[in-house]
């Protein structure tokens, strides 16, 4: 099986839709749902795909571009789309919507919350005092900074009437069941989203190991992508030039320090950009570097699939490479080599996931 075919399947066991059909399979009745972040369309159609449940009212936010989900013939639903990786007015609308939603749905409606990765971002009430303009310029801040998602996610705990619990306490006391797809290194809930809701049947339903134990038998998986990009593809380089012929994976998540304007690409493409340069010439490996949910970074493409012969082909471009990485523009390089890798949004958020082949 080739690499992006590995990839695929990855995807396909912690799809949102599948996930949440099978976490809800025997579950009945009328239920209310609330659906937030980049897999909130998929995680919705799950539940609407689970016979003998019936939606009454639903609200889902997603990032734009993420929202993959028509409104069904049944039950009153409030759709919503706002920024992300930094909040915007739309999040802010979205935000007031949802803190106008949740006391009115009847507590006698199970409540079933669907929380991924972006919805932070995406959906926003701010606590009294903090503008709009403070919260993007502090977020865009740490994310240039290299910050990882557990301090950012703090952060954003501080300013919001939303996060750490509170958008619970909104919904006030009634039957609550959380399915949670994790996109922290940790799987903790409180972290997912920056932690919303608040229950005590919370329930993990995909994660970057469930995503990686998909990636066939004969993988073997080698350690955990963290730390910035640059530095964890040279240390991977390194591992590859030495490994026995076999296919390896590593998954999680790494962070890129941003020059003042920096070009197109991401940490993924980043990270595959330096492996490609500390394998030029070398025949027989080959290695994809790809975020879960289908956009990495400052582009439109998931990553990148390369090679020994990467380098070449964009040299070939006229391109320079060393400039490429400096200038956080690895996308255009590997655009010019013909190795970036697209699937568009994929309905779910599980971190990255590398692998490679040696022959």
């Amino acid at each position: 099986m080739d690499l992006p075919s590995r990839f695929s399947e990855a995807l396909k066991a912690v799809h949102g839709l599948r996930v949440v059909r099978d976490s809800l399979s025997g579950m009945s009745g009328e239920i209310a749902v609330v659906a937030l972040g980049k897999a909130a369309g998929a995680m919705t159609r799950g539940v609407l795909a689970v016979p003998g449940l019936s939606v009454e009212h639903g609200f889902v936010c997603a990032p734009k571009r993420y929202l993959d989900f028509s409104l069904p013939d049944s039950g009153e639903w409030s759709i919503h789309q706002g920024g992300h990786p930094l909040p915007d007015e739309d999040s802010l609308t979205a935000g007031a919507a949802l803190v106008d939603w949740l006391p009115k749905v009847s507590s006698s409606l199970p409540l079933v919350v669907l929380m991924s990765g972006g919805s932070s971002a995406c959906i926003e009430h701010l606590r009294d005092g903090l503008s709009l303009e403070e919260v993007v310029a502090r977020t865009r801040a740490m994310l240039a900074s290299g910050a990882d998602i557990h301090a950012l996610n703090a952060l954003r705990m501080e300013w919001s009437l939303l996060k750490g619990g509170r958008a619970s306490r909104l919904a006030g006391p009634r039957d609550m069941r959380v399915l949670v797809m994790s996109d922290v290194p940790s799987d903790d809930p409180a972290f997912v989203g920056s932690g919303p809701f608040q229950s005590q049947t919370t329930q993990l339903v995909a994660s970057n190991a469930m995503a990686l134990a998909a990636l066939g038998e004969d993988v073997q998986l080698v350690g955990t992508l963290s730390g910035d990009a640059r530095r964890q593809g040279e240390r991977i380089a390194e591992f590859l030039k030495q490994a026995a012929p076999g296919t390896y994976a590593w998954g999680g998540e790494n962070t890129v320090i941003l020059p003042e304007h920096p070009g197109r690409g991401g940490r993924c493409q980043h990270l595959a950009l330096t492996v490609a340069v500390a394998l030029q010439g070398v025949s027989g490996v080959q290695l994809l570097a790809a975020c879960t949910d289908g956009v990495d970074g400052a582009s439109e493409d998931a990553g990148a699939l390369v090679d020994g012969g990467t380098v070449a082909r964009i040299e070939a471009e006229g391109l320079n490479v060393e400039q490429a990485l400096a200038e956080a523009n690895s996308g255009v390089a590997l655009a010019a080599a013909g190795d970036l890798l697209h699937t568009g949004p994929t309905g779910t958020n599980v971190m990255d996931i590398v692998i490679a082949t040696v022959a």
